[in-house]
């Protein structure tokens, strides 16, 4: 049988020193520095990492709703889904830091934050983030409050907004 000796999480930086959970409320405490609350949409457009996963969490937590983008996007359609959400806040990294600032202004997108290393444009980086905002759980959110918002589709029509499923307990917490 194949086997892969390759992580499915690339490193650009050494993995964190803070236990998990002081990241991820971290991460709610830098979301809501960022004027994100328990019904604000922020968005994530970058690859797979231990970021990208604490910000998930925080939503899951009730630290805003994230609003995953799919890669494989073009530009327009990526432009519609943050207009459409109302997203103010998107963390990308470097490969696709570019695509959201082309589609920056037409959007309302008003903090672009670094995952990772990288030169593309942005306002703030992720690590400087966390280490600026205390971590801070938020209240325990509605359980009937989206932790997540979804846009299925793309070609050859835009994209279309998923209802948002109630937030599931989370298991083996």
């Amino acid at each position: 049988s194949a086997r892969c000796d390759t992580p499915s999480v690339q490193r650009a930086r050494p993995a964190p020193s803070a236990p998990p959970l002081v990241r991820v409320a971290s991460s709610a405490g830098s979301l809501k520095s960022l004027a994100v609350r328990l019904h604000d949409r922020f968005a994530v457009l970058a690859l797979n990492s231990h970021q990208f996963l604490e910000l998930y969490l925080a939503a899951f937590l009730g630290a805003g709703v994230v609003n995953p983008l799919n890669l494989r996007l073009a530009a327009k359609e990526l432009a519609f889904i943050l207009a459409d959400s109302g997203t103010k806040v998107c963390f990308t990294d470097q490969f696709f830091a570019p695509v959201v600032e082309k589609v920056r202004a037409s959007v309302g997108i008003e903090h672009v934050v670094m995952i990772g290393a990288g030169d593309a444009p942005h306002d703030l980086e992720y690590e400087d983030l966390l280490a600026g905002a205390p971590p801070q759980l938020p209240d325990e959110p509605d359980a009937h409050a989206p932790p997540a918002l979804v846009y299925p589709g793309g070609p050859p029509r835009l994209p279309h907004r998923a209802s948002s499923h109630p937030r599931p307990p989370l298991p083996h917490t």
